[in-house]
């Protein structure tokens, strides 16, 4: 019995690591992804009942991953168009401050500027190592880790991929059973249109702070 449950818990783990592989190259647009989710189809063929370690939400995810696998078309931020860059709170369009010292006050100002949404935050780490970079800010509040991606100047588009290449590399700590979710926040002078639509979508909760006083607003 012990060997049998030792066999489903990997194979449950490696549905997960083969899951947020396919995942992660999709997001990425990757030519990766044709390998990758062949790789996750064989695994859901010889073993389809470890996919039920998959939640609601990876359910929807692994369906939009089957239609781009057989169509070959990758369809991110539906009904976003890129042909319009109109800056949201303009008049911000830098910090003055340099990157770090940024982070910094954000993280000084938590109970202000963070705490509101993520509620006490019981630890931070700065520059936090995920696959293909680092998080500005990552903190941890209950069971939930946040992905806090800080900007000294308007955010452009390019910062959705970002982030969600950080939720992703957040996402595979999963198994580590660290923490039970992962949700993202963005801290910036300003957004133009396609970012904050595109923030929205993937359900980020999207900050503007003045860098002068690090007074912040919900948009």
């Amino acid at each position: 019995m012990a060997c049998d449950c030792a066999q489903i818990l990997m194979e449950e783990s490696t549905t997960e690591c083969l899951y947020y592989r396919a995942f992660r190259s999709y997001l990425l647009q990757s030519p990766d992804f044709k390998t990758d989710f062949h790789l996750l189809q064989k695994q859901q063929s010889d073993f389809p009942d470890s996919f039920k370690v998959l939640n609601v939400h990876d359910q929807v995810r692994l369906k939009q991953m089957q239609s781009a696998y057989c169509t070959g078309r990758f369809v991110l931020f539906e009904g976003s168009t890129f042909d319009f860059a109109k800056v949201i709170l303009p008049e911000l369009e830098k910090s003055e401050k340099p990157h770090r010292e940024l982070v910094i006050d954000v993280y000084k100002n938590r109970k202000t500027i963070l705490e509101p949404y993520t509620g006490p935050i019981k630890d931070a780490c700065f520059e936090y190592p995920v696959l293909d970079g680092s998080i500005d800010l990552m903190v941890q509040s209950g069971l939930c880790a946040y992905v806090v991606e800080i900007k000294t100047d308007t955010a452009d588009h390019s910062i959705i991929g970002q982030v969600m290449k950080y939720y992703v590399g957040m996402c595979l700590k999963l198994s580590l059973k660290f923490f039970n979710e992962v949700k993202i926040i963005t801290v910036c002078p300003g957004y133009d249109q396609a970012s904050h639509r595109g923030l929205k979508q993937i359900g980020a909760t999207v900050l503007s702070i003045n860098p002068k006083t690090s007074k912040t607003a919900l948009l």
